[in-house]
């Protein structure tokens, strides 16, 4: 009895210890296929009316110059700011199943999403409210997200399952309601003078002299109003009706979310023997712009150097994104859920002034992504020459021949197989190398789903206005097509960065055209407004400055000859000018209202901590140390310490000095090193830190 006793415990002991050494296990985080070492999570424009009459809400990005029109499904990443004007408001989801609404007139930063903390376990999800008011129903997406709202004067960090309004009022004070739930208010003139508030089902006014003060609840009609609307026409989606399979809810939370939210209103959850629980979409079967098929309606746009695609319907976000598409001859369209996230599964191609793309298919994965006009073209004609004519279709023509060899020859895909696919897809490969029927259908069917659209037509906001379908041009590619394998069609090596490059060209082809067609409306508008001021015999305020310039330089001109003729005495004077210092530009202060346990930290050890939205990372200048070279221990925050992979000097002085490079000296004690790279990287994201990394570790 005590050996099983001991047994046991010994057993609860290790189940405990992982949990604490190794919560990464509890996580069902998605891998971001561009960089699949990254940890990079995304949200996405969830409602918002568009008129394209300038009144419309806009996202600027990071780094640029002009905003976007924030059109349903479009994908943002930290860094992204988001605007709404006085006609029209908005709401943003995220992967976690939060929702954030934006009041009229309102500007919200997203500053990081899940970012690595540097001296703990936590991930910091900080959201910046410039100005307005936000409506949020926060659930969050482990125990490990502080999730927190920034204002001028306060910082809101919220618990699971909580509904929230926050408003920066014109004064400069922020003003808190919890609805439902619980949230603790960060607070203070200066780092010295911090103080803390818990709220719980009332409403807390943090003043511009930074006072607080509890009041009750009260409503802003308009808003408020608008939100019930929203809510009751969402609440069958929230909750879902119907039965959701098991093995979707051991997929991402997105995935699980789309289930709970979308997937029984507008299709259904159906089992396929070949590829196990798939969902439906009813546009199968009705669809008000005719034949539906996936990526034909909507539009491209770029983030982060890649092109998402921005679905028009209304449940878009999670089926193109997380999860294939495969075409079932009975069925139709049916989506595969995911747990690999992408802007877009579609396979791209180029043909003479063309782009071109389909969804991307599992049999991709399997020949390769082969080029159709290149003589590479692995559908329905290489399948025949290989494998026979299983359907007795003779007719069927083969253009080239190919060795079984060549067929199975495996070559780099575009995107890597998802781990929950691996199954499905080692099926379906079984199933093709039998002939199955359904395969074999599925195959021959690839080609209709290509659609191509000329280069200078990527950027429509209503691609499927410009697209042309296969059958449509099919004559002008047969006639082009190469008669031997060993001449193929020139086409760019990646023609999903050739449409990415592109369509970026074409932005700045527009702007150019934009900007040539207001300034010269502008001087001709000056030009004409000058005619007629010439006309009526008055003087325009341009030509009043110029004369008045003319009479003031003939004047200064008229004195300097003057004291030509004055003879002064000649004194030697010694001025003696302070020697000149380097110049050192002025360093911002940290953000003392801030939940992230790694500022106090910061505090203790004399040390700077900034945020880098660009690549979603907490970065500690000073000593050189990242989201991505860090690695987190348990107990950090107490001790008050960071951990970083590379090598670094221990003690307890250090100085926040420049915050340039990421790299810097600390000494205390005679003992000095290097604090090692912050790295920086032009991609959104930071690696993966929870999991630590290879060589010598030292406490710093």
């Amino acid at each position: 009895m005590e050996k099983k006793g001991t047994h046991f415990s010994v057993i609860i002991m290790i189940i405990f210890a992982c949990f604490l050494f190794f919560p990464s296990i509890l996580l069902s985080d998605y891998e971001y296929v561009p960089e699949p070492n990254s940890d990079i999570y995304f949200g996405h424009i969830s409602y918002t009316q568009v008129k394209f009459d300038g009144k419309d809400p806009v996202v600027l990005r990071e780094g640029e110059k002009y905003t976007e029109i924030a059109v349903l499904n479009l994908p943002l990443a930290p860094g992204d700011t988001i605007r709404t004007t006085d006609s029209r408001r908005c709401e943003i989801q995220f992967d976690t199943g939060t929702i954030l609404r934006l009041d009229l007139a309102t500007e919200l930063k997203i500053e990081t999403v899940l970012a690595q903390s540097l001296s703990s376990r936590n991930k910091l999800t900080n959201l910046v409210l410039l100005k307005g008011q936000i409506y949020i129903m926060y659930k969050e997406y482990n125990s490990r997200e502080i999730f927190q709202v920034i204002t001028p004067n306060a910082a809101v960090k919220m618990k699971h399952k909580t509904v929230a309004m926050i408003k920066v009022t014109e004064d400069g004070s922020t003003d808190l309601q919890v609805k439902s739930g619980k949230a603790d208010v960060l607070y203070g003139p200066d780092e010295s003078k911090i103080e803390q508030k818990k709220l719980k089902e009332w409403r807390l006014t943090i003043t511009q002299d930074h006072q607080a003060i509890y009041r009750k609840l009260t409503q802003d009609i308009d808003f408020e109003l608008w939100n019930e609307n929203i809510n009751a026409n969402f609440e069958d989606l929230h909750k879902g009706r119907t039965f959701i399979p098991k093995p979707i809810q051991k997929l991402p939370k997105a995935v699980f979310y789309f289930a709970q939210k979308y997937s029984n209103l507008h299709g259904e959850w159906v089992w396929n023997s070949l590829y196990g629980y798939v969902w439906r979409p009813y546009y199968n079967d009705r669809y008000p712009w005719g034949s539906w098929a996936p990526y034909v309606y909507g539009q491209w746009r770029e983030v982060n150097s890649q092109l998402f695609w921005v679905p028009e319907e209304p449940w878009g976000w999670v089926p193109y994104h997380l999860g294939i598409w495969v075409w079932d001859k009975k069925q139709g369209w049916l989506w595969i859920p995911g747990s690999a996230f992408a802007p877009a599964w579609a396979a791209w191609d180029f043909f003479r002034g063309y782009y071109t793309w389909r969804p991307w298919s599992m049999w991709d994965w399997y020949y390769g992504n082969y080029s159709y006009y290149s003589g590479n073209y692995w559908g329905d004609r290489y399948y025949w020459s290989y494998y026979g004519d299983p359907e007795g279709k003779k007719g069927t023509t083969t253009r080239y021949k190919i060795r079984k060899d060549q067929l199975k020859k495996k070559t780099s895909s575009s995107y890597p197989v998802p781990k929950n696919l691996k199954k499905i897809y080692s099926r379906a490969i079984s199933a093709l190398k039998k002939g199955d029927e359904r395969v074999m259908a599925s195959i021959k069917n690839i080609p209709e789903h290509i659609v191509f659209v000329k280069d200078k037509d990527l950027n429509a906001p209503r691609i499927q206005e410009k697209i042309i379908k296969f059958s449509q041009i099919s004559k002008q590619i047969e006639s082009f097509l190469p008669q031997k394998e060993t001449v193929p069609l020139k086409s760019p090596q990646d023609p999903r960065q050739a449409a990415a490059r592109t369509f970026r060209r074409n932005i700045r082809v527009a702007q150019l055209r934009e900007y040539v067609i207001s300034s010269f409306s502008l001087k001709k508008e000056a030009l004409i407004a000058e005619k007629d001021l010439a006309f009526s015999g008055k003087k325009s305020p341009e030509s009043r400055v110029d004369s008045e310039k003319a009479s003031y330089s003939k004047e200064k001109a008229a004195l300097s000859k003057k004291a030509d003729y004055v003879s002064l005495p000649k004194t030697k004077v010694r001025v003696s000018l302070p020697k000149a210092k380097a110049f050192k530009p002025p360093s911002s202060p940290m953000r003392f209202r801030d939940w992230n346990p790694d500022v106090k930290t910061a505090r203790r050890m004399g040390v700077r901590i900034t945020y880098s939205s660009r690549t979603n990372e907490i970065r500690c200048p000073s000593l050189g140390l990242s989201s991505r070279n860090v690695i987190v221990r348990s107990g950090l925050s107490s001790r008050g310490r960071f951990h970083s992979s590379g090598g670094s000097s221990s003690g307890g002085s250090y100085s926040s000095g420049s915050s340039g490079s990421g790299s810097s000296s600390g000494s205390s004690g005679g003992s000095s090193g290097s604090g090692g790279s912050s790295g920086g990287s032009s991609s959104r994201g930071s690696s993966r830190s929870s999991g630590g990394s290879k060589g010598k570790v030292k406490d710093l």
